[in-house]
């Protein structure tokens, strides 16, 4: 705060909370006498949760944008989400993707492909109106919506537990709620440096996705429920599920040949087959527009190609056995989370 106070020409204000969220104790709020716009809110640590309920209680503007610390975004990004919401008035939240600096490595290269892959998944939930995940990193909504829901409870996956509490609430009280994807990219994130530290996120997230959809389920079986509020459900199972039924089979398969049931070219032919095809759809997309950055030189273009084919052959599978294992290991205390705190 010290630092803040000076850099920024901090003054305290009087402030006057838009909100009723309850919160840990407020030591001040301050304004900056360089950016009139600027406000810090100065409070006892209490979660990423607490801290963005706090920031609801003093924010003024009917829509709110949560992002990270990881995140730079690009200088349209917020006009063109202002721009979804006027459009439409029962706009309730609006997820986009961030591209991953991957500082011009064949790793980078990966990393954006899986990040074009996890694109291009939630591009078409959005199409459906069955949007299951929005990112920590990015995400906008409606201020009243999201006081109106008693405002942030879970500290990970935060913005997706807050997008199923919204719609379960609109379902029950009859009211519309639409949430959309935009298919641009909204700014670039850092992307985890190094496999270890890629497949920690993995596990942490997708273990904490499991509880979720535990909680979403119970949730849904409370009365009333509302036939359309099971869209979601399914959906969410299926995100959070498939990477165990496809963990399983990448064990069974090996396994069943080791025991004599099956023969090791028929192991062989369906591991080929498979990558073949998932190399097969990230060609697809490093020819879509928009769904990588695009390529400045050559060489970018030659790791893309690279990337294509390996993704296939290391990260994807890790991904799928440590994704499996997320949800197996579900109910065990998660680990501290990767990368730099919000």
């Amino acid at each position: 705060m010290r630092r803040l106070r000076q850099s920024l020409h901090l003054r305290e204000a009087l402030p006057s909370p838009s909100g009723s969220l309850p919160t840990r104790e407020v030591l001040g709020v301050y304004r900056s006498q360089l950016w009139p716009g600027l406000i810090v809110v100065d409070k006892r640590h209490g979660g990423r949760a607490d801290a963005l309920n706090a920031a609801l209680n003093v924010a003024h503007n009917p829509l709110v944008c949560v992002t990270t610390t990881s995140t730079r975004l690009y200088s349209a990004a917020l006009l063109v989400a202002a721009q979804r919401f006027e459009a439409d008035p029962y706009l309730t939240a609006l997820g986009a993707p961030l591209t991953p600096r991957s500082g011009g490595t064949l790793s980078g290269a990966v990393q954006q492909l899986l990040h074009a892959r996890n694109t291009a998944r939630s591009t078409f939930q959005g199409k459906l109106h069955v949007l299951t995940h929005l990112s920590d990193d990015f995400a906008v909504f409606r201020r009243g919506d999201v006081i109106a829901a008693s405002g942030y409870r879970a500290d990970e996956l935060s913005n997706t537990e807050l997008l199923m509490r919204l719609r379960d609430q609109k379902w029950r009280r009859g009211e519309p709620c639409s949430v959309r994807y935009h298919v641009d990219s909204a700014g670039e994130t850092d992307a985890p440096p190094g496999a270890s530290r890629l497949a920690a996120r993995w596990l942490h997230e997708h273990r904490h996705a499991t509880r979720l959809l535990c909680q979403m389920v119970a949730l849904r079986l409370r009365p009333p429920r509302e036939r359309l509020s099971w869209l979601t459900v399914p959906w969410m199972a299926v995100d959070t599920l498939a990477p165990l039924a496809k963990a399983l089979a990448m064990v069974a398969l090996p396994s069943l040949a080791l025991a004599g049931a099956i023969s090791w070219s028929f192991v062989a032919l369906a591991s080929a087959a498979v990558a073949a095809l998932g190399a097969l759809h990230n060609l697809l997309l490093l020819s879509v527009e928009g769904a990588v950055p695009p390529a400045s030189d050559p060489g970018e273009r030659a790791r893309s190609l690279v990337a294509a084919v390996l993704t296939e052959l290391g990260p994807r599978p890790l991904a799928t056995l440590v994704k499996g294992w997320g949800v197996l290991t579900a109910v065990a205390p998660a680990p501290p989370t990767p990368g730099p705190r919000p």
